[in-house]
């Protein structure tokens, strides 16, 4: 007989054993038990209550996070380890204060720049502290060093235009070198005795002038004149009468507008639909060319700040910049900016093609011989664009000048050369080869994540130069040319360039005086970043390199990317040291930094409460520049670095981009456009505003699909698609039989992917240590491998074919799985011919994606339903309306011979003559009736057109039409009647979509001598024609007799 616990049901042989068990199993067994009414812990701010500490803290954190942070602000440490900048600072203040104190007042001098640290701790640090003592010596060395150097730079002789310094052996021939290379026939010369080596005085100056006249004198012949500023010019010719005029006229007048300046200036034009500035075409009072003139000719006449440094130049000359410029050189600049604006010469790149690439290399090598150019290329043009929406103040323009197309050629080769060759700072991203903007917003994150999660203090000031571009003086722009090693020859080059620089401003049709440029670079010019580069190169030089914060195995005290410049430092008093030193050297240099009230800096302080093991979002502000004090960031406050919101939290994606969006595509639906233009607006213009920011911010999954959902509903409104269309159909691309519409949620990914990816092949050492980090690596782990209808996608060409093959499966998008054979006969899709109506193009795209209406479509879901045709009982599918069925006969037949009609007008233009179906009458083949007999003094053609279905590949088609009639019955008549004995038979086939067969294409192509807007133009007429045929059969009511 056994005993059960009544517990757990454990049985026991005995009474004593269950006794036992209960005592030690369960004691609490008969003892009444005992409710446990835990505190409600409530939040302070909000009211909400949580069960504990924890709770609270972390709802805290998440909600009120500007006041979790400021009332959790780390206590002064009272024996605090002394940190690597500490050190530094004290021993750079004490190797100054050796100079002019006493040893025995050191320390208290010390203690009065370091109040944070009491007087003992300072004295015992010297005494004491080993790393200190090695530090002071290292540090001691370097200025000895620094010193020397100065020194020597400034027993040589100073600068001046024009005048070379003392030759040295890496010079030995290169003038030599230009000299060879210099045909005198392309200069119309009899020598080259009048030059000096980049000694350039006023003979040369007007001996090169003359050179210049004969040589492209025929080219700028009559003065250029201005162009109209498309988005201003309808405002001042045709004043605003959208009031007086009723709905209907007001919205024609402003289609007319839109259209217009559409067909002028696309670019302008979807500006303005996004924006919505179209609704009213006078919005208020843009700035005129006097009030240009009044605000900014001030700042050009400006003098540049006299800038008497001479810094010492990093290693030796490069002498290699002056080696003369060859036709390979030059070859790849002369293929871009063929569509750019020409300068004031009204020369265009063509133009300068058409000199001849020998002659050009002449000239250019001369002006390096020289060290000048010509007088005519000082001038630019300079008009005035806005930085963002249009406005009536001046200032909120960026000036953009704009010179000659011969010099900006020479100008492209000179700064390929110097990024090559000079040494910039490996932080120094701005204006050069490689994804700089990646790495630097990967950089940033990544630093600020590892504070957080290694628990180490970090200070960043984000910095805004103001009027970087404009400000910057003469003289600093060529002694920091001087810092990199620029020989001598190529610097005079440079000031004479500035120092002979005008400009004429531009705006709406009007010219002004010539105006001289006393100080900043040329924004327009291809030389002008780099110049720029080296100025902020040789102010990030200033910077102690003991300073700044620890990334991987380097010290990162700076992030530049041409004027937007990023120091960081581990303490507080590191980085005002840094940014007190960079300032300065600006200042030298005519750069001011903005900060205050209306400034664009701010500053970022991440403490560390190493007691507490928690990191918190000091926002008092610490930093002052000479304009003003710098604001902290707060805990949820951002700065936008590159196109990127960065915080505390790392990078963010705005949090008004999804409304910014949904107003862009209400702007774009609104807008009196053509449906054609919505899409080129969406997909060129739109949708590109977000890659930046939505690839270089993290974003969900989520958030990318319901981006995806909105686009495709507005496309699907706009083209008036039915709800069942394909996703495929939206997002494959347009030579696969798609509408090229980008999917974010597959791209984003790729994108994103590529940009990390590229980082990778980066070889500086910012990037290694960058690829190092656990950031980037987790990064690069996190990325989801998306799968697509069963298809691995890993970069743009993968996901493309995944979309195609999607698309392929679906019922609607068979048809289309040979488009991309012939792409060309799809590119009326974002570009049809301008006449082209809205409807017929909106029908055509229904063609095109087999989503015309019938009786099958409307079933789906539905097996119920009767889907028969009522004109000959058969199921009535798109196919069958276009193809089949009798009631459409005569639709059809029109289209046919359309396109018979489109080749024969083709061929007739290349020079064939043509007969439109022949009746050719066999012995044993019987009546044949090909629809084209082409022929000309050398050969005959014999090709047939045919319309077919989604089962009939084109080749196919095309294959059984050529062996249909290449019979030599049909060969001897086509003889017989042309006295031609070579006879080929070809084909022109397509289906009913407009998808052309690749050997009917290379037909027309090869022997009737058709472009691809040729094959465009015959796919549109195919797919409207089979819109018309769609059309017709709802309109008929014949029905085959029973």
């Amino acid at each position: 007989m056994s005993v059960r616990c009544e517990e757990c049901g454990g049985s026991f042989k005995s009474g004593g054993a269950l006794a036992s068990h209960i005592k030690w199993k369960h004691p609490n067994v008969g003892q009444p038990r005992q409710e446990v009414v835990s505190e409600v812990k409530v939040c302070p701010d909000c009211g909400v209550g949580f069960k504990g500490d924890r709770g609270l803290n972390g709802h805290r954190r998440s909600a009120h996070p500007d006041v979790y942070h400021a009332a959790r602000q780390p206590a002064a440490r009272v024996k605090a380890r002394w940190s690597h900048e500490e050190l530094v600072l004290i021993a750079r203040a004490e190797l100054e204060l050796r100079r002019t104190k006493p040893r025995q007042g050191i320390v208290r001098a010390l203690h009065s720049r370091f109040p944070d640290r009491s007087f003992e701790a300072i004295k015992c640090v010297r005494t004491k502290n080993p790393r200190y003592k090695e530090l002071l010596v290292a540090l001691e060395a370097e200025e000895a060093v620094r010193e020397f150097a100065e020194m020597e730079a400034a027993d040589s002789s100073r600068f001046q235009p024009g005048v070379p310094s003392p030759s040295s052996d890496g010079d030995v021939g290169w003038g030599d070198q230009l000299r060879m290379s210099i045909n005198i026939e392309h200069l119309g010369v009899d020598s080259l005795d009048w030059v000096v080596e980049g000694c350039p005085d006023q003979r040369v100056r007007n001996k090169l002038d003359e050179v210049f006249a004969l040589w492209v004198g025929h080219l700028a012949r009559g003065e250029r004149a201005p162009v109209r500023d498309p988005q201003t010019s309808a405002s001042s010719t045709n004043p605003d009468r959208s009031s007086s005029l009723d709905s209907r006229r007001r919205r024609r007048a402003q289609y007319s507008a839109i259209q217009q300046l559409y067909s002028r200036k696309p670019s302008a034009c979807a500006h303005k639909v996004l924006d919505g500035s179209w609704v009213n075409p006078n919005p208020g009072p843009s700035p005129t060319l006097q009030q240009f003139c009044d605000t900014w000719q001030p700042i050009f006449e400006t003098p540049s700040i006299k800038d008497s440094r001479r810094p010492t130049c990093i290693g030796q000359v490069r002498w290699d910049i002056l080696r003369p410029v060859t036709p390979e050189e030059l070859k790849p600049v002369l293929t871009e900016g063929a569509s750019s604006a020409p300068g004031p010469d009204g020369v265009k790149l063509k133009q300068v093609i058409g000199l001849g690439m020998e002659e050009l290399c002449s000239h250019y090598n001369l002006w390096l011989l020289c060290g000048s150019q010509p007088s005519a290329l000082c001038t630019g043009r300079t008009i005035f664009l806005p930085k963002g929406s249009e406005s009536s103040d001046a200032l909120k323009y960026r000036p953009i000048t704009i010179a000659s197309h011969i010099l900006r050629v020479f100008h492209k080769i000179m700064a390929r050369r110097c990024d090559a060759i000079l040494p910039l700072k490996h932080t120094q991203k701005g204006f050069r080869r490689g994804d700089g903007i990646a790495q630097h917003v990967f950089t940033l994150q990544s630093i600020i994540d590892g504070a957080k999660s290694e628990l180490r203090p970090l200070n960043l000031v984000f910095l805004d130069v103001r009027k970087a571009f404009d400000s910057v003086s003469h003289d600093t722009i060529v002694q920091a040319m001087r810092r990199l090693g620029c020989p001598d020859p190529f610097l005079a080059y440079i000031g004479e360039l500035y120092s002979r620089s005008s400009t004429v401003l531009e705006h709406n049709g009007e010219k002004s005086a010539t105006i001289f440029t006393r100080r900043g670079v040329k924004q327009g010019d291809p030389l002008s970043p780099f110049l720029f580069n080296a100025v902020i190169d040789w102010a990030f030089s200033s910077l102690d390199d003991h300073l700044g914060y620890s990334f991987g195995n380097i010290r990162v005290n700076n992030l530049g990317y041409a004027d937007d410049v990023a120091l960081l430092s581990e303490t507080k008093a590191g980085l005002r040291v840094q940014l007190g030193k960079f300032e300065s050297h600006l200042l030298k240099g005519g750069l001011e930094i903005s900060a205050g009230t209306d400034g664009k800096s701010a500053s970022m302080s991440i403490a560390v409460d190493g007691k507490a093991k928690r990191w918190v979002i000091d926002h008092t502000p610490f930093l002052a520049t000479n304009s003003g004090l710098i604001p902290s960031m707060s805990a949820t406050g951002e700065y936008r670095y590159l196109g990127i919101m960065l915080g505390a939290g790392g990078a963010k994606v705005r949090g008004s981009l999804r409304k910014d969006l949904v107003q862009g595509l209400g702007n774009i639906s609104r807008a009196p456009l053509k449906p054609h233009q919505r899409l080129v607006i969406l997909r060129n213009f739109l949708m590109p505003k977000y890659l930046h920011e939505l690839v270089l911010a993290p974003v969900g999954d989520g958030w990318l699909r319901w981006l995806d959902t909105t686009i495709r509903a507005n496309v699907r409104q706009w083209l008036k698609l039915p709800k069942d269309t394909p996703i495929a159909f939206f997002h494959a691309r347009v030579a696969d039989g798609g509408l090229g519409v980008t999917s974010l949620r597959y791209s984003i990914p790729v994108l994103r992917r590529n940009r990390l990816e590229a980082v990778c092949s980066a070889v500086d050492p910012l990037s290694r240590a960058l690829v190092d980090s656990s950031f980037f690596q987790e990064a690069l782990n996190r990325l989801p491998s998306k799968i697509l209808d069963g298809r691995l996608v890993t970069d743009k060409q993968s996901l493309a074919q995944a979309w195609a093959a999607s698309l392929y499966t679906k019922v609607d998008g068979r048809g289309l799985s040979e488009a991309r054979s012939c792409a060309a006969a799809s590119g009326w899709v974002y570009n049809p011919p301008r006449n082209q109506s809205g409807a017929n193009y909106i029908g055509a795209i229904k063609a095109r994606g087999g989503l015309l209406l019938s009786k099958v479509r409307s079933a789906r879901g539905d097996p119920g339903r009767d889907v028969s045709c009522d004109s000959c009982m058969r199921p009535e599918t798109a196919q069958h309306i276009v193809q089949v069925c009798p009631r459409t006969s005569g639709p059809r037949i029109r289209r046919h011979d359309r396109v018979v009609k489109f080749v024969s007008a083709a061929a007739e233009r290349a020079g064939y003559k043509v007969m439109v179906e022949p009746r050719i009458v066999g012995r044993t083949l019987g009546v044949r009736k090909p629809d084209l007999v082409l022929w000309n003094d050398r050969k005959a053609y014999v090709a047939d057109v045919t319309v077919t279905s989604d089962q009939v590949g084109g080749v196919k088609a095309h294959r059984d039409k050529v062996a249909y009639y290449d019979q030599p019955e049909i060969r001897e008549w086509v003889s017989n009647l042309t006295g031609v004995a070579d006879i080929s038979f070809s084909a022109v086939a397509a289906n009913w979509r407009g998808v052309l067969s690749s050997l009917s294409a290379d037909f027309l192509k090869s022997v009737l001598k058709l472009s691809n807007w040729d094959l465009s133009v015959l796919g549109l007429r195919i797919c409207e024609d089979t819109f018309h045929v769609h059309r017709s059969f709802g309109r008929c009511t014949y029905r085959v007799r029973s």
